[in-house]
């Protein structure tokens, strides 16, 4: 029936294999975070050379890194990933493809902002206003002005907990 020592044994070479199994993971985990690096590095040099297509190789660089970023890297890193990419679409004039990471974003750091409000709310607000920024150039002046507003409300709030950074 039940044999203690059968169990003992049986329950230690899950327990290793589990070890084993969350070693293995941290070790992929690492190597995909270098991977990401290499992408934005990538990226970079594709800005640099300005080779003919760099500007769709860029994009599809960094929706790679994103769709593998996914679920798998913490939020907090993917958010930054999410935030560098919407910027460079911005910069590229790419206004277009810019909403989908900027939203994402947005919804990323008011997940955060709500265990750490005083260190995700800047971020929020500083998304908020670059999805006015975007919508204004898109000719969507009514969607620009509520994310300014929205931006502004939490930029005040900020100012009056530190009025120098926020003023």
């Amino acid at each position: 029936v039940l044999n203690y020592d059968e169990i003992k044994v049986d329950m230690e070479m899950n327990a290793r294999r589990f070890d084993e199994a969350k070693d293995l993971g941290q070790k992929s985990l690492e190597a995909l975070k270098i991977n990401i690096e290499e992408c934005k590095l990538k990226v970079k040099t594709l800005i640099t050379e300005k080779t003919e297509g760099w500007l769709q190789l860029c994009i599809g660089v960094y929706e790679y890194a994103i769709e593998m970023a996914k679920g798998r890297i913490e939020d907090k890193e993917l958010v930054k990933l999410l935030y560098k990419y919407a910027y460079f679409l911005l910069d590229e004039r790419q206004f277009h493809l810019a909403e989908q990471p900027c939203n994402e974003a947005l919804k990323i750091f008011c997940e955060m902002a709500i265990d750490a409000p005083s260190m995700y709310r800047p971020d929020v607000a500083a998304t908020l206003n670059s999805l006015g920024i975007l919508y204004k150039n898109n000719n969507r002046y009514e969607e620009a002005e509520k994310k300014y507003k929205e931006a502004l409300e939490i930029y005040r709030e900020l100012a009056i907990d530190d009025p120098v950074a926020y003023r």
